[in-house]
């Protein structure tokens, strides 16, 4: 064979080796989701991420806890990958993810994200000057509450009612202007989180006695009934009755003397 034949077989070969390898280069992977700093939550969150410069056969998942734990991986042979991943399994807090691509022949890594899982609502604690449990209340208290974190809104339910309470943050009241009327009544409070997965949580359950001074409602100034107490005037007037009957006997007792005196003492003065 000659020098020059040679030469073409290199040739060739070296242009299938380029092309093999340009097929089968990989040049970096991207998660995509999460994003930097998303909230997440739910039992089948989608990760997903992409390849660059080429096919991949596998992406495995990662997030960071006290060390890198394997979410799942996706052995398809391509560019895009996903991965459902269950956050439910993971407890409330802020954590790293990652993402690993590999083609057998090179393996690439995502830089790192942080997020934040979140699957439960915020706790709701009953604040000072709310009806204590098994307490009474009049048709003007307060039920107020504060969460562990912002809420967007907390409901009062009380009794039969549906009340929308005022707020914003972590604090968060409702202020009764009229009624309830009086009788016994269960209350509680939801409040629903400010993130994307609308998480809401409820408060412990109170029992509390309506007791009001004013029952007929309406928000004006309550009044108190009180027991009705003889008058000075009318103790008075008892008094001059009293006296009144008094001279009424003295008089008759004079009259009756006078006409015993005129019977009895003229007959006295006859027989002398």
């Amino acid at each position: 064979m000659t020098s020059k034949k040679w030469l073409v077989i290199l040739g060739v070969a070296a242009i299938l080796i380029l092309c093999v390898n340009g097929v089968e280069a990989l040049d970096n992977v991207t998660l995509n989701t999460p994003a930097a700093s998303a909230t997440i939550c739910g039992s089948t969150y989608s990760l997903n991420a992409t390849t660059g410069g080429g096919n991949a056969t596998n992406v495995t998942f990662y997030y960071y806890n006290s060390g890198w734990i394997a979410i799942g991986s996706n052995a398809t042979n391509g560019t895009t990958f996903t991965l459902p991943w269950d956050t439910t399994a993971v407890s409330d807090g802020t954590y790293t993810v990652n993402a690993t691509a590999t083609n057998g022949t090179a393996t690439v890594y995502d830089n790192s994200t942080g997020v934040i899982i979140d699957n439960t609502g915020p706790v709701v604690s009953f604040a000072s000057g709310s009806p204590a449990d098994n307490g009474q209340m009049d048709y003007q208290s307060a039920i107020s509450v504060t969460t562990s974190e912002s809420a967007t809104a907390c409901t009062l339910y009380f009794g039969n009612e549906v009340l929308t309470m005022s707020g914003s943050g972590t604090s968060w009241s409702y202020t009764f202007n009229s009624g309830p009327t009086e009788n016994i009544y269960s209350y509680y409070i939801t409040c629903t989180d400010t993130t994307s997965c609308t998480n809401s949580a409820n408060s412990a359950t109170r029992t509390v006695t309506v007791k009001n001074s004013n029952s007929g409602g309406g928000g004006g100034a309550a009044t108190t009934k009180k027991s009705v107490a003889p008058t000075q005037s009318i103790l008075s007037l008892v008094e001059k009755i009293k006296s009144g009957n008094k001279l009424v006997i003295i008089g008759a007792l004079l009259i009756g003397l006078v006409i015993a005196y005129s019977v009895f003492g003229k007959g006295k003065g006859n027989k002398k």
